[in-house]
């Protein structure tokens, strides 16, 4: 269970030629708000799998997919803490900090 003041969903799209793009979606914090929109979001999705629907708009990033090229859709929720210990990661993989470093003097 997460307790943290935000929630994060990430959304993992897996296309057809091998590409993985996530979006990250802020939740609402109460209750019904978030059911509301956890549910908007897996019909949107399941509609996208079972073809029901031509194309699949998602933001953060804004992409518009074609909805015969997803593969698969997977699902990751992160609270503050789990949020900012994935960032860690991410900036020790990278092997920096994320964002601008000014350059080395006399490079």
């Amino acid at each position: 269970m997460i307790n943290s003041k935000m929630n994060i969903i990430v959304y993992r799209v897996t296309l057809t030629t091998g590409q993985v793009r996530e979006h990250r979606y802020e939740v609402p914090n109460t209750a019904p708000e978030s059911l509301k929109f956890v549910d908007f979001m897996v019909k949107l999705m399941s509609s996208a799998l079972n073809r029901k629907v031509y194309y699949l708009p998602l933001q953060h990033p804004s992409i518009v997919y074609n909805a015969q090229h997803i593969v698969a859709i997977d699902t990751e929720v992160l609270g503050e803490d789990e949020f900012k210990k994935k960032m860690q990661e991410a900036q020790e993989r990278a092997g920096r900090k994320l964002g601008f470093t000014p350059p080395e003097k006399g490079r």
